[in-house]
């Protein structure tokens, strides 16, 4: 698969193509699949901004997208470093009375005018990596239900069709923080290659802590079996390996991610800041140990413990 044909679509300038062409033998490497690097970079422009949610709203996205019930609000783009967004075209037949998805458009928006930082490259991988993990079977429709996924992420809808235009109403979504944190494992890892020299991110800490701490108990081979699952939706391997204690980590991720992106508002004041952080710290201490028992005796499990 030629890269020259990513960076002839986008007309990418000299300093994307130059990113493009470095990292993407990086990314298929850790992802072990080309396919899906491949033609999710050809489908999603990469855009270099001030301000990603006005870069999204000027692209056609974020028109129609309802922000009731979503973990954490839209309104965080407008402080935010980065960000990979979708938006499916979604059709009603009347004469069928069935909803039809036509197409999904993608843009991925980072906050810089330049990739020199490497805390920029960091953020764009990061966002390339969701790119990765949604691309393969992101949307799927279930009578008036859209379903969205990106990697541990799934994020349900419901349908309506309002004077023909198709209007979707966020249900629920889960596995947000486990994602987040996994994510920000991946972006560690590809950006220290890249750059040639250990990287910390500096946007995801608590997250990653928590990715990095399941992967720390000697359970054979789960890190990929993680990835897997994260590309493809389907948790069939992981459910093999961590039973329940999966569901546990997600339900756990999720109450903590929301609070870490509280703590990260930069319309904080110092008083709110420590809160924030108590009951992060109060959540951790309530819940956490339980899980990462089960994880222990999972790990010893596995080596004959």
């Amino acid at each position: 698969m030629d890269i020259e044909n990513i960076i002839q679509k986008h007309g990418y300038n000299e300093e994307l193509s130059n990113f493009i062409r470095s990292v993407y033998p990086l990314l298929v490497k850790y992802y072990n699949n080309e396919e899906i690097v491949y033609e999710s970079l050809m489908s999603t422009p990469i855009k270099l901004t001030n301000n990603v949610y006005d870069c999204l709203i000027d692209n056609g996205f974020l028109r129609d997208t309802p922000t009731n019930n979503e973990m954490v609000s839209l309104e965080t783009l407008k402080f935010c470093s980065g960000a990979y967004h979708c938006e499916p075209v979604i059709k009603y037949d009347k004469a069928r009375d069935k909803y039809e998805l036509e197409n999904t458009n993608r843009i991925i928006a980072i906050n810089a005018s330049s990739l020199e930082l490497d805390t920029v490259k960091a953020t764009l991988i990061h966002e390339i990596c969701h790119l990765i993990k949604s691309y393969n079977g992101e949307h799927t429709i279930r009578e008036d239900t859209l379903i969205e996924k990106s990697g541990f992420i799934s994020k349900t809808f419901q349908l309506n069709e309002v004077n023909g235009v198709v209007k979707r109403t966020v249900c629920f979504e889960t596995g947000v923080g486990l994602e987040e944190g996994f994510n920000a494992v991946a972006e560690e890892q590809i950006t220290s290659e890249l750059i040639g020299k250990p990287f910390t991110t500096k946007g995801y800490q608590l997250m990653r802590s928590l990715a990095n701490n399941v992967l720390s108990y000697n359970i054979p081979n789960l890190h990929e079996v993680l990835k897997e699952a994260e590309i493809y939706h389907d948790n069939t391997r992981v459910d093999a390996i961590l039973g329940e204690t999966y569901y546990k980590l997600l339900a756990f991720g999720d109450k903590l991610y929301p609070m870490l992106v509280d703590l990260l508002n930069p319309s904080n004041n110092l008083v709110k800041m420590k809160e924030i952080s108590s009951n992060i710290n109060s959540v951790i201490d309530a819940e956490y140990e339980p899980i990462r028992k089960e994880l222990e005796t999972i790990g010893n499990k596995s080596i004959g413990y």
